[in-house]
């Protein structure tokens, strides 16, 4: 299959609607966080959100590597 026909139907409206504007918000934000206090350089993706939140985006980045591992040894063998 050629990689255009990936490109037709909902792909682009979910990569223009959802997954660009919340990648520009996150790089924003940490070049907001990165300007206002140079200690957030340390660890920019855990200084984004409160303390209370630690856990539960450790958990939300675990469950992310599962599936991106699974999808790509998926894509190596099929």
């Amino acid at each position: 299959m050629p990689i255009w026909d990936t490109w037709s139907g909902a792909n682009p409206l979910a990569w223009f609607a959802v997954a660009l504007p919340a990648l520009v918000l996150n790089y924003f934000g940490t070049g907001r966080a990165a300007d206002h206090d140079a200690s957030a350089l340390e660890n920019p993706f855990y200084q984004l959100a409160p303390d209370w939140a630690h856990y539960p985006l450790v958990a939300f980045a675990d469950r992310g590597h599962l599936i991106a591992s699974q999808a790509i040894i998926s894509g190596v063998f099929s």
